[in-house]
């Protein structure tokens, strides 16, 4: 699921490019200093969005510093971190501790086996930490794996799970508890579109890899363009939503990922859509 919820940097700002590549530098410092060097390798711009949306609507300030790294060691620049970027750093080892444990159970082989185990203390770490958040995160990951064991070919069905599980990862955020009852329910509205609008994509874009492969895919009946239309109104959908957040300068980016960056991989497969 990873590699979706992601601008389009080309389509920023420079002032926006700047600022989304600083959240991700203070999600990766986030990992190296919480958890260790080596789960950086596991960094992804995905999930710049939990802490720029929930900073902006919680009203947390970012750490702003001047850094180097190993990736950069020469020059330095600017990281921008908070309580956010760390938890955004724990829900990276967590998703991808449980993507690597669905890997092995549908394909088995090396590297899941191996991913898996080198991700397993770093995972229990976060889930006696976040136990609430990662029990949600469990219970929705088996929803959609009965879903996938019953070959159920109704595409809402798993991927309202999986909005379920995004939501659930932003309303599990430190500072959500502090937000109104209205505000978090269109969180919650937002995040579970963004979930769906994720799960589906990415059926369409492995749907001609899993017909071949015999996997399961909830496409599996559908046509290209009820695929298309069906990704067009649900991301739609989540565009209302993220209208009714009350979100500042950062609506710019979120909206870009909306638009245009999680079209990117579609777009590159089919050629067939317009530019939003």
């Amino acid at each position: 699921m990873f590699g979706y919820a992601e601008a389009e940097r080309k389509k920023l700002t420079e002032e926006e490019r700047q600022r989304y590549g600083a959240i991700y530098c203070g999600i990766c410092r986030a990992l190296g200093d919480e958890r260790s060097a080596l789960t950086r390798v596991l960094l992804s711009y995905d999930f710049v969005l939990l802490p720029l949306v929930l900073s902006d609507l919680c009203g947390v300030p970012f750490d702003e510093r001047s850094v180097r790294c190993l990736p950069h060691p020469v020059k330095a620049h600017e990281t921008l971190s908070n309580g956010l970027t760390f938890y955004a750093a724990d829900m990276t080892v967590l998703l991808a501790y449980e993507k690597e444990l669905d890997d092995l159970k549908d394909d088995g082989g090396p590297g899941p086996r191996l991913a898996s185990s080198w991700l397993k203390n770093a995972a229990f770490e976060v889930k006696a930490a976040l136990p609430e958040v990662a029990g949600a995160i469990e219970a929705r990951l088996r929803e959609i794996s009965d879903t996938e064991e019953k070959n159920v070919l109704v595409p809402d069905v798993p991927a309202n799970a999986f909005g379920g599980l995004l939501a659930e990862v932003f309303l599990g955020a430190p500072c959500a508890d502090s937000l109104s009852d209205d505000l978090r329910r269109d969180l919650w509205d937002f995040a579970f579109l963004l979930g769906k609008a994720i799960y589906l994509m990415d059926a369409a874009v492995d749907f001609q890899q899993d017909l071949r492969r015999g996997r399961y895919n909830p496409f599996m009946r559908s046509s290209f363009d009820h695929r298309k239309q069906t990704l067009e109104l649900v991301l739609a959908d989540a565009l209302t939503a993220l209208d009714r957040l009350p979100l500042g300068a950062d609506r710019g980016i979120v909206e870009n990922v909306l638009l245009s960056g999680i079209w990117r991989r579609f777009d590159r497969l089919y050629g067939r859509r317009e530019d939003a």
